[in-house]
């Protein structure tokens, strides 16, 4: 099972975080990242061997790309081109391979069930001519979207993110809905790669998923990965 954590994103442990991932998503400017920050993890997961992705989000470092936003189809495929061709300028020089493209927070979310929005972004990655992988909320019409226009899916589940009893992600202002416990998050990964995911009311809900996400901008995180890494070799 591919492991992949969220990087970039202002945290001071990346490359720490980086010996615990097997591919990595790092920022490229929309809710925050920048050019050096970039050519730096990207170096830094080839010397590693870990598979880079690009990890765009509206333009919104205000809220952290959290919130949803309304954007002219012109203004939001502009700004999703520009962090992607950001991501690009940087990873050819390295001779590296850009693997996969995960959305971040509120887009990621209103990607996977709005396929107007979906339409926009099918549209920028062709544009670009994008030929790797997208990570997708695992069970979403977004990954059928995407398949539909041709794309590779992986199909992602998140071992510190609480599920409503709906298959979603609980948002991020209910209480609980981020696990803080390493013993929690080993436990859903395991329930992850059995197929399921258990919600808040401890129904099983079952989930089909090629990547799992330990995200990389809490306090926690290089322990939670460090606890995971060592659960998944027992």
């Amino acid at each position: 099972m591919d492991r992949n954590i969220d990087l970039g994103e202002g945290g001071t442990w990346d490359r720490e975080l980086l010996d615990y991932a097997t591919s990595c998503n790092i920022a490229c400017g929309g809710h925050t990242g920048s050019k050096a920050t970039l050519r730096q993890l990207l170096q830094w997961a080839q010397e590693l061997g870990v598979k880079t992705g690009a990890h765009p989000s509206y333009p919104d470092r205000i809220h952290f790309g959290r919130e949803p936003m309304l954007l002219p189809p012109s203004e939001l495929k502009t700004a999703l081109r520009d962090q992607l061709q950001l991501f690009q300028s940087c990873v050819t020089p390295l001779g590296g391979v850009w693997h996969h493209i995960k959305p971040h927070g509120a887009l990621y979310n209103d990607l996977a069930h709005n396929p107007v929005l979906g339409a926009q972004f099918i549209a920028v990655l062709k544009q670009i001519q994008f030929e790797g992988i997208v990570y997708a909320l695992a069970g979403s019409p977004w990954v059928a979207q995407l398949r539909v226009a041709g794309y590779t899916v992986w199909e992602e589940g998140f071992v510190d993110r609480r599920y409503t009893d709906t298959g979603q992600l609980c948002a991020r202002s209910e209480k609980g809905a981020v696990l803080h416990d390493s013993q929690a998050i080993c436990q859903q990964y395991q329930d992850l790669v059995a197929g399921f995911v258990r919600t808040v009311s401890g129904k099983k809900w079952p989930l089909n998923c090629q990547t799992l996400c330990l995200h990389g901008d809490t306090p926690d995180a290089v322990e939670h990965a460090k606890t995971l890494t060592q659960f998944t070799k027992v």
